[in-house]
Order: C-alpha cells, then structure tokens, then sequence
C-alpha cells in the first residue's frame, strides 16, 4: 500500500470520525435527559394519586355533611349499622 493509499484512507476515516462524534454525545445527553423525564412523570403521578385520595375523602365527608338522616339514602351510600334495611 503506497503512501498516497494511507492519507486517502486517513483522511476518510478523520471525516467519518468527525461526522459521527456528535451523534455520541446526543445518545448520551439524550439517556440523561429521557431519565430526567421519566422522574418528573413518576413524580407527577405520585402527586396525582395523593391528590385523588384527598378529593374522595373530601367528597365523602361532604356526602356525610349533605345528606341529612330524614332523606332517603341514594343507592351508593352504605347504611350505617344503627339503620335498618327496608
């Protein structure tokens, strides 16, 4: 192989590595950055399950409040073990 081989090869295979250098550190930048999402969705469902059990005990509390012993159940709400079953 003659020297003139050698740089040709050499220069091609400088393009190469500089064409595909770039694309190393976007796969590693983008693992980080997927990562970092993935956390922030974890998160953001932790929180939205924490505030769907406030709003059931909230409502539940407020159907205790707003249903007064003289109307008649609706067919949702548990007697309570006092109350007869008619």
């Amino acid at each position: 192989m003659g020297m003139e081989s050698v740089y040709k090869l050499s220069v091609i295979l400088n393009m190469v590595d500089q064409l595909t250098a770039p694309m190393g550190r976007a796969s590693q930048n983008l693992g980080s950055r997927l990562s970092g999402l993935q956390s922030g969705f974890g998160m953001a469902a932790l929180a939205g399950g924490g505030m769907t059990a406030a709003g059931v005990g909230i409502t539940n509390g407020m159907m205790k409040i707003a249903v007064p012993p003289s109307r008649p159940r609706m067919p949702w709400q548990s007697l309570s073990r006092w109350e007869s079953q008619t």
